[in-house]
């Protein structure tokens, strides 16, 4: 399973790794295999035997003579540790298919080779499930194991949880958290741990309950998932945990929503012809995309979105399978004309849900410098932006000053710079609030405050400069589909359209400027798409307030929603700043001095 090379970015990058890219690519598509081989062993493809096909390649892992053979030695953390770890959870799920099948002494090579690697060196995150995964599988079917370390593993993993499902994946928040601990918890609970480890079993599934009342409002009202966090060619991974949520019996669980956003999910991926390219997943969100893939990825590893099948590992008669799909909470409980705002406080998260154009935002973590993260993702796009909408999926940020969702400084060196060093200060009274700094000058410092509204969101945030310099803010960015994207002034207020959707942003206060760009090759969708870009040059201090909207359809954005903020008072030592609005509610944003 060695996949063409896409992207140059991305492994191999010589010779010497492609024994481990054909392993990702054994393991990862097996996540595919096994349960249709649990169904039915006889599947053949293409006149071969599908089972057949991963016995010939396993039992080539300890075979010398073969060049996918692997020695019994775990000297430090790799990538093997990870592929092995998922050849032990598909070899269980398929164990009267496969293993049983193999000799005593096929059995005892294998058995030491997942025991190198699973007693092996690991790292503090989700790599440690797949030491779990080789030692409870080796110690499920009658193999000696280091049952402390087995156990100190677990420990670990656990002391990951934070609250509201989510786990912290040393030291992000993304779908990491979902597409591995939260799918690979209650796995490891139902395949081993209810019977080795009950306690440690019966934990994971209890996080997993929590997980039920946030983590399906990231998705869209029409099921589809948000592009945010690193990995995203894993694309419909994120849907793994939403069917296993049955292994737990979970009181007030919708399954016909999970069910519909997991059918959407795939349908988002699998009906887009950009998504397939000589019949493998491309290194993208929907085609190739050089910003959302990491260095640590091969083309084999798109086939992590694999885990999404899992959820056949369930009766046929569950309650998963039996409901009737539906769109939950976005038929019975959000109603148009407001948003709806779930903030978690054990991770300051939130989501935000707008039922008027059936999308969800995310604010997330990031705290991230460029120069110690030597992966160059976790300061990216991936995490740094403002916020994260499924509408609307990120623009990568250009050297020119292309920047979308987020506040870009012209630092020092004369480059525009991106806000990625967050601190979270409170969420009230609808007001999502944090502090910034630039990594490359900590006297550039700015206070955020995001206040959503029905179609859009308000920003009030201060910028402290010491060195005058240029400031500029981002919109979110439009795709160019079928035709040209549109730009029109509005009084002050500057409007975008691709016929799908208008965005506008609208300077209230501060700005010198408001204007929009069509950057080529920064975009997931489209080679051209469209951006509205707020400027200033700063002296010292200044103040910003600015409504961003959008508009499902190709109309133009109403007026009453360009006018929805009647006032806006900002103190003069700009240490606040009352907004006013056309029904005559009112929001004040104190700045810290």
């Amino acid at each position: 399973m060695y996949f063409p090379k896409q992207l140059d970015k991305t492994y191999p990058r010589d010779n010497g790794a492609v024994k481990v890219a054909k392993l990702e690519g054994l393991a990862r598509t097996f996540f595919l295999a096994a349960p249709l081989l649990r169904e039915n062993p006889e599947l053949t493809l293409n006149g071969i035997k599908v089972a057949d096909y991963y016995r010939h390649h396993i039992l080539g892992l300890i075979d010398p003579e073969s060049d996918s053979y692997e020695a019994p030695v775990s000297r430090h953390p790799s990538q093997t540790l990870l592929e092995l770890g998922s050849l032990c959870l598909s070899l269980e799920i398929t164990a009267d298919v496969l293993w049983n099948t193999f000799t005593a002494e096929q059995r005892d090579s294998l058995a030491a080779l997942f025991k190198a690697y699973g007693e092996g060196p690991t790292i503090g995150s989700n790599w440690k499930f797949f030491n779990v995964f080789a030692l409870s599988f080796l110690k499920q079917h009658g193999y000696e194991v280091n049952e402390d370390y087995l156990a100190t593993q677990l420990k670990d993993l656990l002391a990951m949880y934070r609250g509201e499902g989510w786990y912290n994946d040393a030291p992000a928040y993304d779908y990491y958290s979902m597409w591995a601990f939260q799918t690979y918890g209650p796995l490891w609970a139902h395949l081993f741990g209810s019977e080795q480890y009950p306690e440690y079993a019966a934990q994971f599934i209890a996080h997993q309950g929590d997980m039920v009342d946030n983590y399906p409002y990231m998705f869209s009202r029409d099921g589809r998932m948000n592009m945010w966090g690193r990995s995203i060619p894993y694309r419909f991974a994120c849907v793994a945990p939403l069917a296993l949520t049955e292994y737990g019996n979970h009181d007030g669980v919708n399954y016909g929503w999970l069910r519909h956003i997991s059918s959407a999910s795939l349908l988002q991926f699998l009906t887009d012809p950009e998504f397939l390219d000589e019949g493998v997943p491309t290194m993208g969100f929907y085609g190739p995309f050089a910003p959302a893939v990491q260095i640590y990825s091969c083309r084999g590893s798109v086939y992590w979105l694999g885990k999404a099948f899992f959820n056949l590992l369930l009766p046929e008669d569950s309650s998963y399978w039996s409901a009737t799909e539906n769109r939950g909470p976005w038929d019975t409980e959000l109603k148009p004309g407001q948003p709806y705002n779930r903030f978690q406080p054990a991770t300051n998260l939130m989501i935000t849900d707008y039922p008027d154009c059936g999308g969800a935002e995310m604010r997330s973590w990031c705290k991230e410098k460029v120069a110690s993260d030597w992966q160059k993702f976790r300061s990216s796009e991936n995490y740094n932006k403002l916020a994260y909408h499924t509408e609307f999926p990120w623009m990568a940020d250009g050297p020119d000053g292309e920047i979308s969702m987020n506040y870009g400084i012209r630092n020092a060196r004369g480059h525009w710079e991106v806000l990625r060093l967050y601190d979270f200060v409170d969420f009230s009274d609808g007001v999502y609030r944090r502090d910034a700094v630039l990594e490359t000058d900590g006297n550039v410092k700015v206070q955020l405050a995001d206040i959503p509204v029905a179609d859009g969101v308000l920003r009030i945030d201060k910028v402290t400069v010491a060195t005058p310099t240029d400031v500029r803010l981002g919109s979110y960015s439009l795709p160019q589909v079928g035709k040209d994207i549109s730009s029109a002034r509005r009084g002050d207020a500057v409007e975008i359209g691709n016929g799908e959707y208008h965005l506008a942003s609208v300077p209230l206060h501060g700005w010198d400027d408001t204007f929009s760009l069509k950057p080529r090759g920064l975009h997931p969708v489209s080679d051209i798409c469209g951006v509205i870009i707020n400027e200033r040059h700063v002296d010292d201090s200044a103040v910003f307030v600015t409504l961003h909207l959008w508009n499902k359809g190709d109309g133009k954005i109403p007026e009453r929603m360009l006018q929805q903020v009647k006032s806006v008072e900002v103190s003069p030592d700009n240490s606040h700043v009352a907004v006013t609005f056309a029904d005559g509610s009112r929001k004040t944003v104190r700045f810290n001095p």
